[in-house]
C-alpha cells in the first residue's frame, strides 16, 4: 500500500507539474492571440492597399503621405512659427482621401479596358458607314 501512495504521489506531481505547463502555454497562446487580434485590423489594411498598389507601381513618388506619423509631424509656417499637428478631424479626412485614390487607382484598368471596348465599337460603326443610316438620325440640310 505505501507503494501505491507513493505512486499516487508522483502522478499527481506529474500532474501538478503538466498542469502548470499546461497553464502557461494557455497564457502565452491568449497573449498571442491578443496581440494577433490588436494587429490583424492594420495588417489587414495593410495588405488591401499594397494589393491596390500594385496595379500602380509608382505611386509614393506622386507625394501621398503613406504612413500616419507622417500625418503627426507638426506644421511650421514660413516664418518658423510652429503651428502644431494636424488635428483629428483633418487626419481622418486626409487618411479617406487617401483611400478614395487608392480605390480610384484601382479602377482605372477597368476604366481603360472599357475605354479600349467603345474606341472598338466606334471604330466599328464607323467602317459600316457604307450602310443606310436611318432618317432620324441624319441632320437636315440647310436650305
Amino acid at each position: 500500500m505505501a507503494f501505491e501512495h507513493r505512486n499516487e504521489d508522483l502522478n499527481s506531481l506529474d500532474s501538478e507539474e503538466d498542469l502548470e505547463k499546461m497553464e502557461s502555454e494557455v497564457e502565452q497562446m491568449s497573449r498571442k492571440v491578443s496581440e494577433y487580434r490588436k494587429s490583424l485590423p492594420s495588417n489587414l489594411s495593410n495588405s488591401v492597399i499594397s494589393s491596390r498598389r500594385s496595379n500602380f507601381p509608382n505611386i509614393d513618388s506622386l507625394g501621398f503621405r503613406t504612413t500616419s506619423t507622417d500625418l503627426e509631424e507638426p506644421v511650421v509656417s514660413r516664418d518658423g512659427a510652429h503651428i502644431g499637428g494636424i488635428e483629428q478631424e483633418s487626419r481622418d479626412s486626409l487618411i479617406q482621401l487617401k483611400e478614395r485614390v487608392y480605390e480610384n487607382i484601382a479602377t482605372l484598368p477597368l476604366v481603360v479596358e472599357r475605354m479600349r471596348e467603345s474606341k472598338e465599337r466606334i471604330d466599328k460603326s464607323i467602317s459600316f458607314s457604307g450602310t443606310t443610316i436611318h432618317p432620324a438620325f441624319t441632320r437636315r440640310k440647310a436650305s
